[in-house]
């Protein structure tokens, strides 16, 4: 018997999975018709600048290690 919150969840991670392929043929079929432009997935600005920022990186270090902490209580 197949719990009704696992199938919600499975339906729920479908749903996503399509949504992001969806996204993701959008941003490629603008970006193949855009010419000089990279035509891998965007990604913000923001985005590459904490990941290339040590400091951020440091910063989400520290806060992902406080959570996980408390949910080891």
């Amino acid at each position: 018997m197949i719990d009704d919150d696992f199938v919600g969840a499975q339906l729920a991670i479908q749903t996503m999975a399509q949504t992001r392929a969806q996204a993701r043929a959008l941003f490629m079929r603008s970006a193949k018709q855009a010419e000089g432009e990279s035509r891998s997935f965007p990604r913000s600005k923001t985005f590459r600048w904490l990941v290339g920022n040590p400091l951020s990186r440091w910063i989400e270090i520290a806060s992902l290690t406080s959570k996980l902490s408390r949910l080891l209580r």
